[in-house]
């Protein structure tokens, strides 16, 4: 399974109305060769597993800014979430649906460089 989307997130400001948008492509599937080939070719890639190294899914995820703002948030549909971001200083949260653990993890984007971030899970279902 695979997820390919762009999250519009819109704030209005209560004086003038004004509006501002911010955009994150992002993609989310499985840890096939397959599926893998199909993935787009963003900057950040984390990965969702387990205390043995097994894959994970069912992880929802939180991306922030560095000021804590909400950038993108949503259910994984595999082990691999990956995120195209602006240079800038990030933060994800994700928490395992079957056991409700949290696990959270501070990165940075820089120069366009790709980069691969982890998440791992320690709770048994």
């Amino acid at each position: 399974m695979k997820k390919l989307g762009r999250l519009i997130l819109a704030s209005v400001v209560a004086v003038g109305l004004a509006t501002s948008a911010q955009a994150v492509d992002y993609w989310t599937g499985g840890a096939g060769i397959e599926s893998r080939e199909m993935a787009p070719d963003y900057n950040t890639a984390i990965e969702f597993f387990g205390h043995d190294g097994s894959y994970l899914s069912e992880i929802w995820f939180t991306v922030y800014n560095a000021h804590g703002d909400r950038m993108l948030e949503g259910m994984t549909e595999g082990p691999w979430l990956l995120v195209d971001l602006d240079d800038g200083t990030y933060s994800v949260k994700g928490q395992r649906m079957a056991t409700g653990e949290v696990q959270s993890i501070r990165f940075h984007v820089e120069g366009g460089r790709t980069q691969l971030l982890g998440l791992q899970y320690h709770e048994e279902n």
